[in-house]
């Protein structure tokens, strides 16, 4: 036995034919059941990587944010202090259609301004309202980040009311509705949690988004706010035309659910 292991050491490895490495576990699987295995380790199989990206939940986002839109109108501007609609917006969407990485999320949307200024003189109350339907298309680079292209459509109702001070009692109220449209693109951020990302649980993102807005012209029809039993009678009055459309930004928080 001593001379054959002298012979092997003094022969080196080049004597030997090379065989591919065996893993442990192959080892282990070609043992017959009836064989004892005398040493057996556990083999632990390493965590994977965590994903750069997550695929979307069918989550339903509350989203409420502050829209500006700049409105370079003569109109608006005779209306309105400046040539900025400052509007409050709360929207609501599901992601009802989800493929890894996209989604598509329908929804409904509002948003109102109200301003006050001076026409001719006079004191005037200017408030508007959309009611607007909307689709996302959603897209998720990054577990973190969400980006979008909204298309929304609706109704815009006016309402605008002139107090003159000769005649308090009697202002001045028009109400008008035409269509609407809004194209934009966006993104959202993840505020938190970051944990455990593929299971549904409530969470709260930013927004940006930026896109431009739309609003058929509609003609300023004004005439007295009098009671059904006033005995006195006036006709209407048309300032013109109201042209309310331009490029927005609007900045918000998201709570997903």
């Amino acid at each position: 036995m001593i001379a054959f292991l002298s012979l092997v050491l003094l022969a080196g490895p080049a004597s030997f034919p090379a065989s591919a490495p065996v893993s442990e576990r192959a080892v282990l699987e070609a043992a017959p059941a009836s064989q004892p295995v005398f040493v057996r380790r556990v083999l632990r199989e390493e965590p994977p990587e965590p994903s750069a990206t997550v695929p979307f939940m069918r989550d339903v986002r509350i989203d409420v944010g502050y829209k500006n839109t700049i409105v370079p109108s003569q109109s608006f501007r005779a209306l309105n202090p400046g040539n900025v609609q400052a509007q409050s917006a709360i929207g609501v969407s599901w992601a009802a259609f989800s493929w890894d990485r996209f989604a598509l999320a329908p929804g409904v949307r509002w948003e109102a301004s109200l301003a006050y200024g001076n026409l001719r003189g006079d004191r005037s109350r200017h408030a508007t309202h959309r009611a607007l339907l909307s689709l996302d298309a959603r897209y998720r680079p990054l577990r973190w980040l969400d980006v979008y292209a909204r298309a929304a459509g609706g109704v815009f109702i006016n309402e605008l009311a002139v107090s003159s001070a000769a005649l308090p009692s009697m202002p001045l109220v028009g109400r008008q509705a035409t269509g609407t449209l809004d194209g934009s693109l966006g993104v959202d951020f993840l505020l938190g949690p970051h944990k455990k990302l593929k299971t549904r649980a409530p969470r709260v993102w930013a927004t940006l988004e930026a896109g431009y807005s739309w609003t058929a012209p509609m003609a300023l029809v004004l005439a007295p706010s009098l009671a059904n039993d006033d005995p006195r009678r006036a006709g209407t009055t048309t300032l013109g035309t109201l042209n309310i459309q331009g490029p927005f930004l609007r900045m918000g928080l998201i709570l997903a659910l």
